[in-house]
């Protein structure tokens, strides 16, 4: 799970721009994209006072409802 987790961040690292594309239930993203975001968005990589990993990044998050994009 760690070197999964690693190679994500190595990879959101490469990246200019981020994007996150989801259906959305109950106000949240759905679950699976929670724990990815609890797993791979760690202390220390992406924020705390060793973090910042993604500072500059341009993320962009989109949510879509009701059946639309």
């Amino acid at each position: 799970m760690a070197n999964r987790c690693r190679r994500e961040q190595a990879l959101l690292e490469s990246a200019q721009n981020i994007i996150f594309q989801f259906p959305v239930y109950w106000f949240s993203c759905p679950p699976l994209l929670r724990k990815y975001f609890d797993d791979v968005f760690t202390h220390g990589w992406a924020y705390g006072s060793k973090g910042g990993k993604l500072k500059g990044k341009r993320i962009c998050r989109t949510g879509a409802r009701d059946g639309r994009i």
